[in-house]
């Protein structure tokens, strides 16, 4: 029987440094160093190339976290939106169904579930084991790590009768928030702005949409965002300010208004904290950063009305799906004075449910890859048309031979921290895929994530020396795609099949657990495949045996490329179209 062992859990990259600070001060108190632990392969790999050789990785069995709690997040976020909208609608009626905290919120809940159900698989693997916790001093907030994942993973092993201990940890206060300065609206006398523009975490196409919208001939104002804010060549912007600032635009009996409201959501939020984290002052400083977001968009909502009192609106909105904290507030707007929204996805395809599906002349735009119909909080399909992206593409004229190189693309395997695969299962199934290969003798390669990588623990359970998967993540996908005869994605789709496809390189999709959603949506299995391992090892013995297989592949998945892309045009005329032109 395995002796017990003292252990501190690292949960999130934040955690790192004070846990090794923690190992070591209960080593000095009590005469051994616990075990400093982590159960998601991503953190591993970044704590050994921090140099915490001493990391000890715990893969947890059955880790299906995206499918596990994808619904029960989802209905928690929609009904807590729902209570928070009835108490909206007196005030602001136009931010009813526009989701003033439905990204937040469907974050939130997933991180708190999810990481309940890590402390359940933990309960199992830890029996015996004395486990420490550091526990940051901060809610939850988008994009940034607090208490959440400590609270629920020491309330799952109580619940098993293990008791974990709790060290408060000190987390650097987020950046003050910034909101577009509506005070420095255009003056009556210059040019008014035809479209409005928001585009958060846009990187990968700002260019594009910047081209774009100034190919539209629309006077364009830019609202930057206060997170994940992209620079939009060539385009004006509003400058930004304390949302405070922004109540000089409003009267008194606005802000009373405004503050009234909130005063009236505390309660109703704080409810829904405390039956989601189950303690008292964790649910009261987690309702109070959601009001203050509300807040946040209140002012915001309330300021660009008068911003734009008199004068001529904007006659569109061009939005990123991927919610920075403000799409409410710009949502509402449009809604209360009827103007179009078309919306963008911030990485080629809509992943994500849009907060709201019935505002006038709402439309989503994405790439041809998309995989099935975007959908609102509520599953009703969205308005859509595809976008052209203006892709050059690469089609080599190959002659059908044999397959000799092999490429295994691995995508993000971990969510706010939270490893999504039942990681022994997910090397077993890539080993199988390595193994046929050789048999075969076919050159595998294979290419982590850069920014998510787990070539440490490749390195230590599959012997792939750790150089060749480095350089396997130096450089772009298509480099290293560039060298393959196919690609096969491993587990979740990726948008960046999009420019595989578009630089002739045929793809498969292995599936090594069941996929939500938001992960099948994001590649169209029409274009490329999805398959459970089993299936693409046949097709791939199928091509070993038959090359002439390999190369009617390619040719029907170029037909199905094609096909995906007869309907895109570009951005200037979808924003053409919204305005009327």
């Amino acid at each position: 029987m395995t002796p017990p062992v003292r252990r501190v859990l690292a949960l999130h990259r934040v955690d790192l440094a004070p846990a090794q600070q923690l190992v070591a001060q209960l080593a000095a108190d009590q005469g051994e160093a616990p075990l400093l632990t982590v159960c998601d392969p991503v953190l591993h790999h970044h704590a050994i190339t921090q140099g915490l050789t001493e990391v000890r990785l715990l893969p947890l069995p059955d880790a299906r976290i995206a499918v596990d709690v994808a619904a029960r997040a989802h209905a928690a976020t929609r009904l807590l939106q729902a209570d928070c909208d009835a108490l909206l609608a007196p005030v602001i009626p136009a931010a009813v169904g526009c989701g003033w905290l439905s990204h937040w919120l469907r974050q939130f809940h997933t991180t708190a579930y999810g990481y309940a159900r890590i402390g359940q698989l933990l309960a199992e693997r830890l029996v015996g084991d004395t486990v420490a916790l550091l526990m940051p001093d901060q809610p939850h907030r988008y994009g940034y790590h607090s208490c959440v994942p400590a609270l629920k993973v020491a309330e799952s092993l109580r619940a098993a009768g293990q008791a974990p201990r709790l060290y408060q940890t000190a987390l650097q206060p987020p950046d003050d928030i910034l909101v577009p300065d509506l005070r420095a609206w255009p003056a009556a006398g210059d040019e008014a702005p035809q479209l409005l523009v928001h585009l958060p975490t846009c990187f990968y196409d700002a260019a594009l949409f910047a081209r774009e919208t100034q190919a539209s001939g629309l006077r364009a104002l830019v609202l930057p965002a206060p997170l994940f804010d992209v620079e939009l060549p060539g385009l004006p912007r509003l400058p930004l300010c304390p949302p405070e600032a922004l109540d000089t635009l409003l009267d008194a009996p606005q802000r009373a208004a405004l503050e009234a409201v909130c005063t009236r959501l505390l309660p109703t939020v704080e409810r829904a904290m405390r039956a989601a984290l189950g303690q008292e002052e964790a649910a009261r400083s987690q309702a109070r950063a959601l009001v203050d977001a509300v807040r946040l968009q209140a002012r915001c909502y309330a300021a660009l009305l008068k911003a734009l009192a008199g004068r001529p609106l904007p006659q569109a909105l061009l939005l990123s799906n991927h919610d920075a904290g403000l799409h409410g507030a710009w949502l509402a707007w449009a809604r209360e004075r009827r103007v179009p929204v078309l919306c963008v996805p911030h990485s080629k395809v809509h992943n994500q449910r849009l907060p709201v599906s019935d505002l006038p002349g709402l439309r989503c735009l994405h790439h041809g890859l998309q995989g099935g119909v975007p959908v609102d909080l509520d599953d009703n399909p969205v308005a859509c048309g595809v976008l052209d992206y203006a892709e050059d593409l690469d089609w080599p004229g190959r002659a059908p031979e044999r397959l000799r190189t092999l490429g295994l693309v691995l995508n993000g395997l971990a969510a706010n921290a939270m490893c999504l695969v039942d990681l022994r299962h997910y090397l077993h199934e890539l080993q199988r895929l390595r193994d046929w290969a050789r048999r075969q003798g076919v050159d595998c390669r294979i290419r982590c994530r850069p920014n998510e990588s787990i070539a440490s623990v490749l390195a230590a359970e599959l012997g792939v020396p750790v150089r060749e998967l480095l350089d396997g993540q130096a450089g772009s996908l298509v480099d290293f795609a560039r060298g393959c005869d196919l690609v096969i994605g491993i587990d979740q789709p990726t948008s960046g099949s999009a420019e595989l496809l578009r630089a002739g390189i045929p793809m498969l999709q292995a599936l090594v657990r069941p996929l939500a959603p938001e992960e099948w949506r994001i590649v169209d299995a029409g274009v490329v495949p999805q398959l459970p391992v089993d299936a693409v090892l046949a097709r791939l013995q199928d091509w070993a045996d038959t090359p002439l297989g390999l190369w009617q592949h390619a040719q029907a998945q170029r037909r199905a490329w094609m096909d995906s892309q007869a309907d895109a045009r570009p951005l200037r005329h979808w924003l053409g179209a919204a305005v009327g032109r």
